[in-house]
């Protein structure tokens, strides 16, 4: 094939010139800025030589420009400890209106982690915080690989911040017995991590009434507790409950350490 290098080339898109090119042994090419106001679908770009002492003038039009919409991802902030499972969530949007029906994929920290189609609402995913994530923000990037309509997209923020793990508590409630109208000493051991802790508001009910509450301490918490007059013979309920801190969870423990003689 002859070169035809160094010959000037126009280029129109919809009949409106958009620029020229100089030939070379490969063609012409140049870059051109889809203009915002151009509709979705097909257009038709012209390429033209206007001839010299060697060529003819030559034109062609062919429908090779496609205009695909775009698409847009708004993610939602989530937060988790180590083992915990969070929802991954984006909202998928193209010309200010939600899209449905799109697959989205999602990644942490540039490993994927599943899909999601999209509908009205979002796109979204479970995802289990690994045991060994560090601890701060880590990026979620969400991607859409594009189809005959929509033009491919992607988007990466550090949305996901992993939460220091935060201790289990743990109850050991003590054994008391009385008579009725007799005032007793609930009490409860209170533990987390092998050790007793202190500080953590704790409410004790007796059958499902609530009976007090007691700030932990070294040696637990205890409220006093007068037995009703009505309370029949025999084994009642004591429930502890500690409703859960930005440093503990929420614990609760029931056992039938009350004797009513």
């Amino acid at each position: 094939m002859a070169d035809h290098g160094g010959r000037t080339v126009q280029f129109a898109v919809d009949g409106a010139a958009v620029g020229s090119a100089v030939s070379d042994a490969t063609g012409a090419a140049r870059s051109w800025t889809i203009p915002a106001s151009l509709a979705v679908g097909a257009h038709n770009v012209t390429v033209s030589f206007v001839g010299d002492s060697a060529y003819n003038a030559a034109t062609r039009t062919s429908p090779v420009l496609t205009v695909l919409r775009k698409v847009l991802f708004s993610q939602y902030a989530t937060s988790g400890a180590p083992g915990q499972s969070v929802t991954l969530k984006t909202l998928v949007y193209s010309g200010g209106a939600p899209v449905s029906g799109l697959s989205v994929k999602f990644a942490v920290d540039g490993t994927v982690v599943g899909m999601a189609t999209s509908d009205a609402s979002n796109a979204s995913r479970s995802y289990t915080i690994p045991a060994s994530m560090s601890v701060g923000t880590h990026d979620v990037t969400v991607s859409f690989a594009g189809n005959a309509t929509y033009a491919a997209a992607s988007r990466t923020t550090a949305v996901l911040t992993v939460a220091t793990p935060k201790a289990n508590v743990l109850f050991s409630l003590y054994a008391v017995a009385g008579a009725p109208q007799q005032t007793v000493t609930l009490k409860t051991l209170v533990y987390s991590g092998g050790s007793p802790a202190s500080g953590l508001l704790i409410q004790f009910a007796v059958d499902g009434a609530p009976a007090g509450s007691a700030t932990s301490g070294s040696g637990g918490a205890a409220v006093s507790y007068t037995i009703p007059p009505s309370m029949t013979v025999g084994a009642h309920d004591v429930t502890v409950t500690f409703a859960g801190d930005a440093t503990h969870n929420a614990a609760t423990r029931t056992s039938a350490v009350l004797t009513v003689k």
